[in-house]
């Protein structure tokens, strides 16, 4: 956290002393937070110059938004517009630090360069292990929270969630660090498969309104059919009978009546 900390403290002056500094320790929901994201890290992020450092900021970044994450967790007093945001923040910061990885691909590093690179990776793979459990958590909420109110469910992330999202930019990466830093890494492990008790209110919903449908299905439909000790009578829909006596029998009653009003 060494290189964020530094950007930090020359935003801090850059943007006004003591509000910066307030700022940097807001989490999702208080009223400094925009301040630390859109200000703060903004402006850290220009003195952060060479690809290495890039990937270094930007996993910095995503430490800080897994931290946050599981510091409303553990105080339990996360509303469902901190846990969208909160959601929102995570995933927009793992698809730039997947992006700027995935640079690696078309570059010429050396040894050294590889060797930081690989060195973030660990980083990223060990953090996202650490914090799995509050990150979850998160999913959790934020499922609830867009069942209660459809209004959150937005953009272009709406809906997706943290742990399709680490399974989804863990391809690139680790495909890279294969590949150019001939690094072995899983940093999907305990998010690409489904997490216990997310989807169960929204499957049984799903299963509820199905299982409504077929029932109106078969009320237009018009079909009946009984049974008794004599035979089978069969109504469809379209107004034809077949009746069926002793299994042997059958007999097939069109009628068509013509009428005719002078």
């Amino acid at each position: 956290m060494i290189k964020i900390i530094l950007g930090v403290a020359v935003s801090i002056m850059v943007a006004g002393g003591g509000v910066g500094l307030i700022a940097q320790q807001a989490k999702p929901g208080d009223m400094l937070y925009g301040f630390k994201t859109s200000i703060n890290e903004k402006i850290a992020g220009l003195f952060v110059t060479g690809y290495t450092a890039k990937v270094d900021f930007e996993v910095d970044l995503l430490e800080e938004r897994l931290q946050e994450i599981d510091e409303l967790v553990k105080e339990g007093k996360m509303s469902d517009e901190d846990a969208v945001l909160a959601k929102a923040k995570v995933v927009a910061q793992l698809e730039k630090a997947a992006a700027k990885i995935s640079e690696a691909g078309n570059m010429s590093l050396t040894a050294a360069e590889r060797g930081r690179v690989s060195a973030s990776l660990t980083r990223l793979q060990s953090a996202l292990a650490k914090y799995r459990s509050s990150l979850n958590t998160l999913d959790e909420a934020v499922v609830a929270a867009e069942i209660a109110k459809p209004s959150l469910k937005k953009g272009k992330n709406g809906g997706k969630s943290v742990a399709a999202t680490i399974a989804d930019v863990s391809v690139g990466i680790e495909e890279t660090a294969s590949s150019t830093l001939d690094l072995d890494i899983d940093i999907s492990e305990g998010y690409d498969e489904p997490e216990e008790g997310v989807s169960d209110e929204s499957e049984n919903a799903s299963d509820d309104s199905i299982e409504g449908e077929e029932i109106e299905g078969d009320e237009e439909s018009g079909d009946t059919t009984a049974d008794d000790s004599n035979g089978t009578t069969t109504e469809s829909g379209d107004g034809e009978t077949t009746i069926g006596v002793d299994s042997s029998v059958e007999v097939e009653a069109d009628a068509e009546v013509d009428t005719t009003v002078n």
